[in-house]
């Protein structure tokens, strides 16, 4: 993938959240390489309060991809942006009530900012669920779901 497929990516995915889910102020951005120290480590999503430490001004949330992003399948990719959207959506969207209502299973029996938390509201906005494949990593084709437990909740 290329930079710039990266951030369509991410542009597309953010317009998906605010039609369902109203306004998400989030900034978008590759790290250095040292952030993500192991192999299955491809993102995060930062909150607002922490994003100024990577050069935001700290009213926003930030996504931050790892360098290695950038040799992922298309398929990978979505599925650990659409994973870090879950966080965002759970931890800054205005709407985010109205997302967990459509969840087939109660949201609060998932830790709020948990990373089953984040993959349920993925899989409820795009309809698909997030599988993690042989390398614990996201992937919209291959893999298991729910997350692993050994990943952590």
């Amino acid at each position: 993938m290329y930079r710039q497929d990266l951030t369509d990516l991410f542009k597309r995915l953010h317009a998906d959240v605010e039609r369902s889910c109203g306004r998400l102020v989030i900034a978008f951005g590759i790290g250095p390489a040292g952030l993500y120290p192991k192999e299955r480590n491809y993102a995060f999503y930062m909150e607002p309060k922490f994003s100024h430490e990577m050069g935001t001004d700290g009213k926003c949330g930030l996504i931050l991809v790892a360098p290695r992003m950038l040799e992922a399948t298309k398929d990978r990719a979505e599925a650990i942006m659409r994973h870090e959207f879950g966080h965002a959506m759970d931890l800054q969207a205005t709407k985010v009530p109205q997302v967990c209502e459509r969840l087939s299973v109660d949201p609060l029996s998932f830790r709020i900012g948990g990373e089953r938390r984040a993959d349920a509201l993925a899989e409820t906005l795009w309809g698909c669920p997030i599988r993690y494949d042989s390398c614990t990593v996201q992937s919209l084709k291959y893999g298991v779901t729910p997350r692993p437990t050994f990943l952590g909740e």
